[in-house]
């Protein structure tokens, strides 16, 4: 399905809810229309995940050079 925005029109991915039968946003944290809750979200959690990020191995390789330097 395409949206039209301002700078033109995008694809959004959107699956039926599973009580109302209405589309809904594969992001969506619950339907609009009835408000069923659709679990964490298929795609884009706001980038929260558990683990070791991208950031967090370059904080600690920065840490590593800073140690090696003043060792």
């Amino acid at each position: 399905m395409y949206f039209q925005t301002k700078r033109g029109y995008i694809r959004m991915s959107l699956l039926p809810c599973p009580e109302c039968g209405n589309p809904v946003s594969t992001k969506a944290f619950s339907c609009p229309k009835c408000g069923n809750p659709l679990g964490s979200g298929t795609k884009g959690d706001s980038g929260k995940r558990g683990g070791i990020t991208f950031w967090g191995v370059v904080g600690a390789v920065i840490v590593a050079i800073l140690i090696m330097a003043f060792d």
